[in-house]
């Protein structure tokens, strides 16, 4: 079986300065389907910031099994006459669309083979957190049009948590896919985020310590839904009662999409003057963060209460999790079900400095026992999250995979409010004398007999 795969770069295979999760996403995908015995042509856009600029706008790889193009976002993977041509020279039988953009790309395509989305990570609560970050709705309609081409096309779906899976399905329902012909069809499966052991590199045989600190680590982005208020104000409490308290901060903003809550970090860092109590590490390569998340004593993610973050999923606390690393968080997220059922670390509520304080305190305070769980956590998160668990209903999709029993079936037309207004009258006026007159007409000729 031959795989396309639409995803994010950089992948494992290629140099980097940056990665987030949806490179992970797309890696895990493409090494699951490795396994599985499939041939996969991937090509992978790659993220702002994560090459140097002069690195080529197409670059090829190939291994065993795999052809696999690294193409600059907007002068490859934007433009829909090259990826169709590097796909259909290699005449695969299925495609998958990693993550929202690739897979809108994938559902633009219109290849006529089966389509499987896998939406990580719900791109409308996203949109409205950025909505409310920059106090404009107009961002409902930059996403919107990305989101739609996939529930349109595909045939098959996954998503990040099981709340985004309900979410998906109503959804669905909007555009008229929950229809008779998929009355009893399985649509969508939940992927959470996953972990692939063969990237966490082993222990170093001594951790370094900076002066005998308390370190706690927040990796990777600030983004719209990041309550970072919460966060500057705990610290404050919290280092008031443990002076050698120490925030690692490695990633920040990201550029063209969110620097404003960067901003609003900054500034709260200098109203609680934490300059000498946080180190900003800015963007690490995989080998300097790995030292970061060996050598910490918590993890940290603080978001605010919004649908984003009940909805979505945390890969920072995944990878956290990974590496033994017993995590603070913010319980409205799934993934902080995890952690306080299975004892992972500890959660607080949102918008509640006082919490995460305590939670700091508490950690610090027992801090032998909690180096001595760091196995046990890697352990469970692997049991719970490895790559290879995770995506098994993909696995068993590409052995034969199919188009949905409604593919290219109904749908609820398209219509805006003011193309609705525009509908001349007499046209409204038949419509409605048709469907009046097949109602008397029933009623007239009696219940069928």
């Amino acid at each position: 079986m031959k795989v396309a795969v639409l995803g994010y770069a950089p992948l494992p295979l290629e140099p980097s300065r940056r990665s987030y999760s949806g490179n992970f996403r797309t890696w895990n995908t493409i090494q699951f389907l490795r396994e599985k015995g499939c041939q996969v042509v991937a090509i992978g856009m790659r993220l702002t910031g994560s090459f140097s600029e002069d690195y080529p706008a197409e670059k090829m790889y190939r291994e065993k099994n795999l052809v696999y193009y690294s193409v600059d976002e907007l002068s490859h993977f934007h433009d829909l006459d090259y990826l169709k041509s590097r796909l259909q020279g290699e005449s695969p039988d299925c495609i998958v669309g990693v993550n929202s953009f690739p897979a809108k790309q994938a559902a633009l395509l219109q290849l006529p083979i089966p389509f499987w989305a896998d939406l990580n990570g719900y791109i409308m609560t996203e949109a409205q957190s950025k909505a409310f970050r920059f106090n404009n709705n107009r961002w409902l309609h930059h996403f919107w049009p990305i989101e739609k081409p996939v529930l349109y096309e595909a045939d098959k779906f996954s998503t990040a948590t099981e709340r985004q899976k309900y979410a998906l399905i109503g959804e669905l329902a909007t555009i008229g896919r929950l229809n008779k012909e998929t009355y009893n069809y399985h649509f969508a499966h939940t992927f959470p985020n996953c972990l692939d052991p063969s990237l966490i590199p082993p222990p170093p045989e001594k951790t370094e310590k900076e002066n005998d600190r308390f370190s706690v680590l927040w990796s990777g982005t600030l983004n719209t839904w990041a309550d970072v208020k919460t966060l500057a104000r705990g610290i404050y409490l919290a280092k008031k009662e443990l002076p050698r308290l120490q925030l690692i901060l490695t990633g920040g903003s990201v550029k063209g999409h969110d620097e404003k809550t960067s901003r609003i970090f900054q500034e709260e860092v200098e109203k609680y003057h934490l300059q000498d109590t946080i180190k900003f590490t800015g963007w690490l390569e995989l080998n300097e963060l790995d030292r970061y998340l060996y050598n910490s004593d918590c993890g940290l993610c603080i978001d605010d209460f919004c649908w984003e973050s009940f909805i979505g999923a945390r890969y920072r606390i995944t990878n956290m999790l990974g590496y033994g690393l017993p995590v603070i968080c913010t319980e409205n997220t799934e993934i902080s079900r995890n952690v306080k059922n299975n004892h992972l670390g500890i959660t607080i509520k949102p918008r509640s400095p006082e919490e995460l304080k305590k939670a700091l305190l508490t950690i610090a305070s027992d801090l032998s026992t909690w180096r001595k769980k760091k196995k046990q956590i890697q352990q469970k998160a692997l049991e719970l999250f490895h790559y290879q668990k995770v995506l098994q209903p993909l696995g068993e999709w590409v052995k034969s995979p199919s188009f949905s029993p409604d593919h290219k079936g109904f749908r609820f037309p398209s219509c805006s409010e003011e193309e609705l207004m525009n509908v001349p009258a007499s046209t409204l006026l038949r419509t409605l004398t048709k469907k009046a007159g097949k109602r008397t007409l029933k009623i007239f000729k009696g219940p069928e007999k």
